[in-house]
């Protein structure tokens, strides 16, 4: 593409020869760059308000913090773009290409159509009184965006808790399919939660937590956020973020909470464990997933990219990249740009399946209504689905997901979602 023209000096435009590299700090509000080549640039944080884009190609561009308000961007190419935490308000989107684009935590008053499988993803902390908190991200698709709040059907909230390793970003896929928002958390020690206080100060050492205490934390998140909506959500789990909604249940059962609890419309549970029974077994897990704790704090030499990947590859995990490829990709790229090994190691060490006290015998006394999930492919899950199901009684009901493995969200997002919706 040819280069935009001269501007009279004292005009808020700027020059941009495109096939030179672009500093952030050289651009100003209303630049000029009808027609740039803009492929892969690093823009983040640019200021772009009020910019002509009009036919630009900003595919694969990093807009990250960028302000592109009131920008013209009519026809222009943003495939595969990160717009994440841009500000959008006001841009004219006719004709514009915005196909896999990131657009988590950008502000936004309409979206171009079509626009396919994209979400936007608003921000915020979750904080209680004893200086405990988690990262929350609420998961709008784009087709829920669209509609005018008149507009959008009345469905039950979903609150959703992610497995280990993972965050609350691994629900996108889940929340396009169902054409509605979800609330996820990061949950303890995971991307921007950490496994301390958030009022912890530098110098202190947080001691271990208990799987028990880790629960009672989570519990009071939990109930916080419950009791923003004006009606009973239900309460999504998978794999460990399953094990944690379960043992959240069974905690407000002990205690009586029926406020709580009458505010969880409904429990689903996917790939999840009620716990080891053995205490062989618990005490082999434990010693297990101490030594994947060693690795993340980086004992073994290993950086946080290879102990990831060797995570992944294990059999119960590694056909989300066989079945979706781009999937697991993105997911590979999310954990290592937002966790850190120490605090992973903190989530493994606490959150360790060996070190859960087993809730076999508390089933059949849950209130809330249970559905058991697996995807179909996953035998052991699928046959844990199944005899929990039993033990909790006529509450539980069990689903097997076709063609789906142990992360059914991310394998066959479309397949749970008919099943939630």
């Amino acid at each position: 593409m040819g280069e935009p023209s001269d501007q009279a000096q004292g005009e808020p435009h700027v020059e941009s020869h495109v096939e030179s590299h672009i500093e952030p700090s050289k651009l100003r509000s209303g630049a000029l760059l009808m027609g740039a080549s803009l492929r892969g640039r690093q823009l983040a944080g640019a200021d772009l308000t009020g910019a002509n884009l009009t036919g630009a190609d900003l595919t694969g561009a990093d807009l990250r913090g960028a302000s592109l308000s009131f920008a013209h961007l009519s026809e222009a190419c943003l495939v595969g773009a990160d717009l994440r935490d841009a500000d959008l308000r006001g841009v004219s989107w006719e004709g514009v290409q915005l196909q896999g684009a990131r657009l988590q935590g950008a502000q936004l008053s309409s979206l171009p159509s079509p626009c396919s499988a994209l979400c936007v993803v608003e921000r915020s902390w979750l904080a209680l009184s004893n200086g405990w908190g988690a990262r929350l991200a609420h998961i709008a698709p784009q087709a829920w965006v669209e509609r005018a709040p008149s507009e959008r059907p009345h469905v039950t909230p979903i609150i959703a808790l992610h497995g280990m390793m993972g965050c609350a970003l691994d629900f996108e896929p889940l929340a396009c399919a169902l054409e509605r928002p979800v609330w996820a958390l990061d949950l303890f020690g995971h991307a921007e939660t950490p496994p301390h206080p958030l009022d912890y100060e530098i110098g202190e050492v947080p001691s271990l937590l208990s799987f028990e205490e880790v629960t009672q934390h989570t519990a009071g998140l939990l109930d916080e956020l419950l009791r923003r909506f004006d009606e009973p959500c239900e309460l999504l789990g998978y794999s460990m973020g399953g094990r944690l909604a379960l043992s959240v249940v069974a905690l407000w059962t002990r205690e009586g909470n029926t406020q709580a609890i009458n505010r969880v419309k409904r429990l689903t549970l996917l790939g999840t464990s009620p716990g080891l029974e053995d205490e062989a077994e618990r005490e082999a897990r434990g010693e297990a997933d101490e030594r994947w704790a060693e690795r993340l704090e980086g004992y073994e030499g290993e950086s946080l990219e290879e102990v990831l990947d060797v995570w992944s590859a294990q059999p119960i995990l590694a056909r989300l990249a066989e079945v979706c490829p781009e999937r697991a990709a993105e997911q590979r790229e999310r954990r290592l740009e937002l966790h850190i090994g120490e605090a992973l190691a903190c989530a493994m060490r606490a959150l360790s399946l060996g070190g859960m006290p087993p809730l076999w015998a508390e089933l059949s006394g849950l209130p809330c209504p249970t559905r058991w999930l697996s995807g179909a492919l996953d035998v052991k899950f699928s046959a844990l689905a199944q005899r929990a199901a039993e033990a909790q009684g006529e509450r539980a009901s069990v689903h097997l997901l076709d063609g789906a493995g142990h992360s059914a969200h991310l394998e066959a997002p479309e397949t749970l979602a008919a099943l939630l919706s």
